[in-house]
């Protein structure tokens, strides 16, 4: 009981420290956006971007359930790259493949939301010219499969092993890993691909219940 007791204590301040990693300037830097473009006139893009910020943040700092269903998670970072696309205009398209069989599966919050705010921060804001953000769900036999894929500088091996180990920018990368590892009991859920120059892919597979799958398959 005390182990338990300790990895629920473990995954609660983990998720706080994800929460701590939207600082107060990506609001100044939303209501700077705002201020611009009500000045400029363009009253649309500056009415979905509050829309999308309070939709945001009341899914994000949401106090319930550290649990949510993918689905959930994926108006989280759709919220996000609304607010991203509008900030950063023609930086970078976002492609969906949702299966949507994997959408009401439980995962914990903020699953996917710091990886792919490392994908535009790290790795297509960084590029030249524009880039492609890539967001994909998989319905497996036994398995759900979330991928964020960006075409953005890439990194190599050594870049690559600082990260996973919280050593660069990608400690966010980290704590999600170390967090779902945790939460299912399973070691290497999440797999980090990268090339230099050719972009990254973040794999993560979480494993699902036969009763859960059965449940699904009836619907």
């Amino acid at each position: 009981e005390n182990i338990v007791t300790e990895q629920r204590l473990k995954r609660k301040a983990e998720l706080e420290a994800l929460q701590s990693q939207i600082k107060p300037h990506f609001l100044y830097n939303s209501f700077d956006a705002i201020s611009s473009l009500s000045l400029s006139g363009n009253n649309r893009d500056a009415y979905t971007l509050v829309n999308a910020l309070g939709k945001f943040y009341r899914a994000f700092l949401n106090t319930g359930s550290e649990e949510i269903t993918v689905g959930e998670e994926l108006e989280i970072v759709r919220q996000y790259l609304t607010i991203q696309q509008i900030r950063f205009k023609d930086k970078f398209t976002v492609v969906w493949q949702i299966d949507e069989r994997a959408s009401s599966v439980k995962i914990p919050r903020l699953t996917l939301q710091p990886i792919v705010e490392n994908a535009i921060k790290h790795g297509i804001r960084g590029k030249l010219g524009s880039g492609v953000l890539k967001i994909s769900t998989l319905y497996c036999d036994n398995t759900i499969e979330l991928i964020v894929e960006d075409d953005g500088i890439g990194m190599d091996t050594e870049e690559r092993n600082r990260i996973l180990n919280g050593d660069s920018h990608g400690s966010g990368l980290k704590i999600t890993r170390e967090r779902l590892e945790l939460y299912f009991n399973l070691s290497s859920i999440v797999k980090l691909d990268s090339e230099k120059g050719r972009g990254t892919v973040v794999q993560i597979t979480i494993p699902v219940s036969s009763e859960v799958l059965s449940d699904e398959r009836k619907d």
